[in-house]
């Protein structure tokens, strides 16, 4: 693993708890392409995936993020402070999260475009064929990293979990 002063260097705005840090220092292993992540409420789950995401891309293993969300509520509020949580984990580039329920195959122009590096989505739409077939446009260019948020509702044998899986990514 590499040393935990490695990423406490980074020019993190927040300093990650013991946790956030092992999850940070796991994803920055090599030859690991997934993570399956369990932490309490509160305890900072989204800090802890765009922290992942700026060591990633700083390392060029990824360069663009897309998370998934159960609930609309949840993807609302991670596109209302995702750009702050960007900003504390120190990404380089824009910060804007495009929610790509609300802005369709605009998302495909911020993203060609470098508007944004960071989407969002909630599994409902991802399932519905528009979502689905957007989600898959958008994923044909970059090194995507994939977020699934509360992924253990979806059941991998389901139709939600399904998708979610066949998604391409780099992480």
């Amino acid at each position: 693993m590499q040393p935990a002063s490695f990423v406490q260097t980074l020019p993190f705005r927040k300093k990650p708890r013991r946790g956030q840090l092992q999850v940070i220092e796991a994803a920055a292993e090599p030859g690991i392409s997934q993570l399956n992540v369990a932490m309490p409420t509160g305890y900072g789950k989204t800090f802890t995936y765009v922290a992942t995401y700026s060591l990633l891309k700083r390392r060029g293993r990824v360069n663009r993020l897309l998370v998934i969300f159960p609930t609309e509520k949840q993807r609302d509020q991670f596109v209302a402070d995702g750009p702050s949580d960007l900003a504390d984990a120190a990404v380089e580039g824009p910060l804007a999260v495009t929610d790509i329920n609300y802005v369709g195959v605009s998302a495909l122009r911020a993203h060609r475009m470098n508007k944004s590096q960071a989407f969002a989505i909630t599994i409902q739409s991802l399932v519905q064929s528009a979502g689905s077939e957007l989600v898959h446009e958008l994923l044909t260019t970059g090194q995507w990293m994939v977020v699934v948020d509360e992924h253990h509702h979806y059941g991998a044998e389901k139709q939600w979990g399904k998708a979610a899986l066949a998604l391409p990514r780099q992480f």
